[in-house]
């Protein structure tokens, strides 16, 4: 399993705004891209991992 995350600048007072998405589901695994962009919708952070997904039950 992985995580990176890139902060990309310091948010502007308010609300954030987080687009999660996974475009490959294999198994138990996952692949996850998320950005997140501020108020003023300048780009705050990326990050992509790679997960297992949780056990069904």
């Amino acid at each position: 399993m992985q995580l990176t995350a890139l902060l990309r600048a310091h948010p502007a007072p308010g609300w954030l705004r987080v687009q999660s998405r996974a475009a490959t589901v294999a198994g138990q695994w996952f692949d996850e891209d998320v950005t997140v962009v501020d108020a003023a919708g300048r780009l705050v952070c990326q990050a992509r991992q790679l997960a297992l997904a949780p056990l069904a039950g």
